[in-house]
């Protein structure tokens, strides 16, 4: 069972034009040049079956872009962890409303080891 993200709330419409805008632009201009959809198409078989009462999984492409936002901004796991709480331009950019949760460094370490262990990690990133 893959986790469902919030619809965008009352705040998350007033609030659009916060954040750093450079940064928005630049992650604006990657979510058009990158091929999300066939990328995920491509890694669908990457998580393996959910077991029954555990947490639903954040969506592929929420990952995917965690992995990217990491890559391109220079972040730890932790330090990616607290820049998705932090800034509005990487939550659009992922797709979470103001009301949304965030991945935990721990997600980031399992979703980069499932690549690492069929040989993707750095294929994704060329």
């Amino acid at each position: 069972m893959e986790r469902r993200l919030d619809e965008p709330t009352l705040a998350d419409q007033f609030t659009p034009h916060l954040g750093s805008s450079r940064r928005r632009a630049v992650l604006d201009q990657l979510d058009q040049i990158v091929p999300w959809a066939a990328l995920v198409a491509e890694l669908q078989g990457l998580n393996p079956p959910q077991p029954k009462g555990g947490r639903p999984r954040w969506p592929l492409r929420v990952m995917l872009k965690c992995l990217f936002l990491q890559k391109l901004f220079h972040l730890s796991d932790p330090g990616l962890e607290d820049a998705l709480r932090d800034s509005l331009a990487f939550r659009h950019f992922l797709g979470l409303s103001l009301t949304d949760a965030v991945p935990d460094e721990t997600t980031f370490v399992r979703v980069r080891q499932s690549l690492r262990e069929r040989g993707l990690d750095e294929a994704l990133f060329e």
